[in-house]
């Protein structure tokens, strides 16, 4: 008697909780690569949910045929909850900042304009 009942728990946390897959696709950190480079995002940080988001967030930005650079960047968006899936899509998404520890401000301006190419205008987090 304790089989069905372990397969209809396993079978109920996938419906309650989501698939596993859908947890690691929503998970950090998360890359994204085109011909002018590779930004690496890592877990964001949120300073205030109204109306819209503000948050921060760390990253790898490493440009076409140049070394790699860490920075930080306060974005700003718009966000949809699904109540049901527990999901928040962001769209929208803008840079409003840029902080790159080590660099002279002459070399900022060219990697910021790389990440706002680069930083998705739209993805989903977990709520």
């Amino acid at each position: 008697m304790q089989r069905p009942a372990t397969v209809v728990l396993f079978a109920l946390s996938f419906l309650v909780g989501g698939s596993a897959t859908d947890a690691q696709a929503l998970g950090w950190p998360r890359t994204f690569q085109q011909s002018s480079g590779k930004l690496v995002l890592f877990e964001p940080h949120v300073d205030s949910w109204d109306s819209g988001i503000v948050w921060r967030q760390a990253f790898q930005l490493t440009p076409a045929g140049k070394p790699m650079t860490i920075g930080a960047a306060s974005f700003e968006g718009t966000t949809s909850t699904n109540t049901e899936t527990h999901i928040i899509t962001v769209t929208g998404t803008r840079v409003t900042g840029t902080y790159f520890p080590g660099l002279d401000q002459a070399a900022s301006p060219p990697l910021a304009a790389l990440l706002s190419s680069l930083a998705p205008p739209a993805f989903d987090m977990s709520l």
